[in-house]
């Protein structure tokens, strides 16, 4: 930016190639305009928008269970802490395609432990089963924390199902019957609690994967 008095602009206020003059308290004003590409296209933005795309997406297919494990006021608020706790999984190749460990996958964000939970996929008998130990009291392992399982079926799109558990100071197996339109996909368990006020979540826990 430059400060100047020139009878030959005068009082102006316009634009001149890559110049743009204008007047500020009696003086003219000249300001380069920015060079700077607005959709930008290096290869470090394209990969980053390549992973925040696949987010979004497996965000939107897993909202059933992300709104179980994230605190907030809205699906929105719930699904972008969900993109924030997950997003370095995303891998992206040479060719801005991405791939995602879904068993790594966190539904829940807090500081609270994850729970004790196993689980069992019995295809033949159409159930999943998870069975829980409850934990001792902690600061860390408050024991009205509320227990939820969730199924991941990863096909072409990837689609899911969420479960309440028990609290996380009991014992015992919730056995749920699996959605009977299942073929190929893959399926994945997990487990993570909620505190009783909705406010506090621990971490997610993979209790089973295919």
């Amino acid at each position: 930016m430059a400060i100047f008095e020139s009878t030959a602009f005068g009082k102006l206020s316009k634009s001149f190639g890559n110049l743009t003059t204008y007047e500020v308290r009696g003086k003219q004003v000249v300001r380069g305009k920015s060079k700077m590409r607005r959709d930008a296209q290096s290869p470090a933005q394209l990969e980053q928008r390549a992973r925040m795309k696949a987010m979004r997406q497996l965000a939107s297919r897993l909202a059933a269970v992300i709104r179980e494990g994230f605190p907030g006021e809205t699906g929105t608020e719930k699904q972008n802490c969900f993109i924030q706790q997950n997003i370095d999984l995303v891998q992206v190749d040479g060719d801005y395609r991405t791939r995602i460990d879904l068993t790594q996958l966190q539904f829940s964000s807090g500081e609270t432990a994850a729970p004790d939970v196993t689980a069992v996929i019995d295809r033949q008998a159409g159930t999943l089963a998870f069975t829980q130990t409850a934990q001792p009291l902690r600061p860390s392992m408050p024991e009205d924390d509320r227990v939820f399982g969730a199924l991941v079926m990863v096909g072409k799109e990837p689609r899911c199902r969420a479960y309440p558990l028990l609290l996380r100071g009991e014992s015992g197996t919730t056995e749920v019957t699996l959605p009977t339109d299942i073929k190929d996909e893959r399926l994945i368990a997990y487990a993570f609690t909620m505190g009783a006020t909705g406010k506090k979540a621990g971490a997610t826990v993979c209790c089973a994967a295919e």
